[in-house]
């Protein structure tokens, strides 16, 4: 379910999703090969597959190219107070756009590559790199805009 939520926005949505998860792994369970990997590994993958094929239908992820913006590294985000709590964060995850909180969900969160996340959402690489450069910087500014309110 935490997988589903991370991709779709609203929870009723999120349920729906969830429940075409257990849908899909049900039906495809003869799919699955122990020798190739862990059965959380596998129903993983279908969880954010049928998240993504629920974005697409929704036609939330249609995307044009955009310039190539630098990869940002991880340690832009040092000014982060190391006392923030994890769902704090994926609160403030959740407040991105959803082109941008899919590819950084994607790259950030699940280890996928530029190549194999514009290969999911059908974007070019360029895209992909260009939105999760924006979710960055917004993940900054709202993290940035929520303490000034803690105060």
């Amino acid at each position: 379910m935490g997988v589903c939520r991370r991709y779709v926005r609203n929870a009723f949505q999120a349920d729906d999703v969830f429940q075409e998860v257990f849908i899909n792994v049900f039906n495809n369970l003869h799919q699955w090969k122990p020798e190739k990997g862990a059965f959380e590994s596998w129903s993983y993958r279908i969880a954010v597959n049928t998240s993504l094929a629920f974005l697409k239908q929704e036609s939330r992820l249609e995307t044009t190219d955009l310039e190539d913006i630098p990869d940002l590294e991880a340690d832009d985000f040092e000014e982060l107070d190391e006392e923030v709590s994890f769902e704090f964060l994926l609160e403030i995850i959740d407040k991105l756009p959803v082109k941008q909180k899919t590819v950084f969900n994607l790259y950030v969160i699940d280890g996928f590559t530029h190549k194999e996340i514009a290969q999911m959402m059908g974007i070019n690489e360029g895209t992909s790199k260009s939105q999760l450069a924006k979710a960055r910087v917004n993940i900054r500014k709202l993290f940035q805009d929520t303490k000034k309110f803690e105060y």
